[in-house]
């Protein structure tokens, strides 16, 4: 397969735009749109739209029989048409296309009785005031079937930190994607992700006393809570400058995501 450009993101195509909400609306992610979209390509996909449903339609919500939560079913909340097995034929062929485009993360709505990653309001069949919390019926199909791959939702990256960690592993997995079929190759890519440890060892014998010093106090504030790991990230990269360490400079610890996305001043 020739290698992508760029990181390529399934993302719940209402968060897009797209009016394929059960009410034909949308809940388009302005941030996702106008700014991710520069960096990445993304994949949209619509579990409900794949089962054959359409917009409009009647709402959906899971449920479970009285002493078997394990056992989450799909169901209409009105007509009670029940979809589980509807589902799980749609999921499969959308695992298939899934699997021929090499995807880099997940962004999905957040509490859908599909696309939920979390808190999805599920209900006791026979007794409809008893709820518990699950996993979305398809994102349950995603966590199973590609547990490795980035996930969030459009609530969570709205969290600066969350979203953050979100994109470089995002452009972390991109990268291995990438890699050529060979050791060496690998090699590389986990010399490129080194730790501060391991810069630390590589500048250790040109650091003046006071600039230990300064990395020691930056280390224990780091571990206090009062910085942030950003200040010795910089920290490294001007002494990298500075003493002109060329394999250091191609660390990926020092640029995981194209500066450009303008997260690190939130964090």
């Amino acid at each position: 397969m020739k290698a992508k450009e760029r990181p390529l993101v399934a993302i719940s195509a209402c968060l897009l735009g797209s009016p394929v909400r059960y009410d034909n609306n949308h809940c388009k992610e302005q941030w996702i749109v106008e700014e991710l979209s520069k960096f990445v390509d993304f994949y949209p996909l619509c579990p409900e739209m794949e089962m054959g449903l359409g917009a409009p339609r009647e709402e959906i919500h899971q449920y479970y029989d009285e002493g078997d939560k394990t056992n989450i079913k799909l169901r209409t909340k009105n007509s009670k048409v029940e979809l589980s097995s509807r589902a799980l034929n749609a999921f499969a062929m959308m695992n298939t296309g899934l699997d021929k485009v090499l995807i880099d993360g997940f962004i999905l709505t957040r509490k859908s009785p599909s696309c939920g990653l979390s808190h999805v309001k599920t209900i006791n069949s026979d007794k409809p005031e008893e709820v518990i919390h699950s996993q979305g019926f398809f994102a349950k199909n995603i966590c199973e079937k590609y547990p490795n791959i980035p996930k969030i939702d459009n609530g969570r990256i709205k969290n600066f930190e969350l979203r953050e960690h979100f994109i470089k592993s995002v452009f972390a997995h991109f990268r291995f994607n990438n890699l050529n079929a060979s050791i060496s190759s690998l090699q590389d890519f986990h010399k490129r992700y080194n730790t501060f440890l391991h810069i630390m060892g590589y500048l250790k014998k040109k650091l003046d006393k006071e600039e230990k010093q300064e990395i020691l106090i930056m280390f224990n504030d780091f571990k206090a809570g009062i910085l942030n790991y950003m200040m010795p990230v910089r920290f490294f990269e001007f002494m990298t400058k500075k003493y002109k360490e060329k394999y250091l400079k191609q660390q990926y610890y020092f640029f995981p995501y194209p500066k450009e996305i303008k997260i690190q001043k939130y964090i």
